[in-house]
């Protein structure tokens, strides 16, 4: 026989156990039958466990036996997916393992400090994002504004330039007039009324340089266009010199019959019509710039 409490082996018929002194006269109840091997104390065998339907501890259930909402792989999820949730099932499952008391304490803690952090990074960056967005919407909108002026001031000064060029044409007109009555006398061999006609064109070029002198750029023309027309005025005007010259030479020539003379009112007109298509030349550019020709 053996001693229910140290597990010894005793003769049969003994009432108390000579090694710890235990009553083993008196039955243990729902004792196991099973003799421990490699003379281990049963104490260390068996325990004995008042919650155990058999009044002994059992293996601790496996992963197998316990609900999905039980097992580690979920909690894990739980906690980092879900974390109120998997802090409750770590708390609810405490007793199975006493590590999951550490976790959902460290995971209690990570969740508190990312509610309760100020949000000062998040809500620079938003304002920054903001005041950017802000800024290329401002942006585009000078881009367009800029865009939108410039084509108005475009047509301002194409619109300026079409009067510009009606001035310069209307007062060159009564030297062409008087130029082209001039030569229709020289056509019929009126010597006497060409001198006469020549008279009036030479008042009538005077007349034509006080009305360009007096012709001035528009205020919407660039510094460009102001450069333009002042070269074009300048050898518009040289083109009226040059017909002045003609005249003074063609009427020495019709007195004297001068054949030096004659040579220079040639040249003088030869001249004259080079500086008047400069001169013009420079004003059309300044058109051809707004798309105004």
């Amino acid at each position: 026989m053996f001693c229910p409490k140290c597990g010894a082996n005793l003769p049969d018929g003994t009432k108390f156990c000579s090694n710890c002194g235990a009553n083993v006269d008196t039955p243990v109840p729902n004792a196991p039958q099973s003799v421990p091997s490699n003379n281990q104390p049963i104490s260390n065998t068996y325990q004995q466990n008042t919650n155990s339907p058999n009044g002994w501890n059992n293996e601790p259930n496996k992963q197998e036996d316990l609900k999905f909402w039980q097992k580690s792989w979920f909690m894990w999820v739980c906690l980092i997916f879900l974390t109120p949730i998997g802090i409750i099932l770590c708390y609810v499952n405490r007793e199975r393992h006493s590590k999951w008391k550490v976790i959902c304490g460290v995971f209690a803690v990570l969740f508190l400090i990312g509610v309760f952090m100020p949000k000062d990074n998040h809500s620079k960056q938003a304002t920054s994002t903001n005041v950017t967005q802000e800024q290329e919407v401002n942006k585009k909108t000078d881009v367009n504004s800029a865009e939108k002026k410039a084509a108005e001031g475009k047509k301002q000064t194409a619109a300026d330039y079409k009067i510009l060029y009606n001035q310069v044409m209307g007062a060159l007109q009564p030297a062409d007039d008087a130029m082209q009555a001039r030569k229709d006398v020289a056509a019929a061999g009126d010597f006497v009324g060409m001198i006469n006609k020549m008279a009036a064109e030479k008042d009538a070029i005077a007349t034509a340089k006080n009305n360009l002198s007096a012709i001035s750029a528009p205020a919407s023309f660039d510094s460009d266009d102001r450069d333009k027309l002042q070269k074009g005025k300048e050898s518009i005007g040289k083109a009226l010199d040059q017909r002045d010259a003609f005249i003074m030479y063609m009427a020495r020539y019709i007195q004297n019959q001068s054949q030096t003379d004659f040579e220079m009112a040639q040249q003088s007109i030869k001249l004259s019509d080079a500086a008047m298509m400069a001169g013009l030349a420079c004003i059309v550019s300044i058109g051809q710039k707004y798309n105004a020709n």
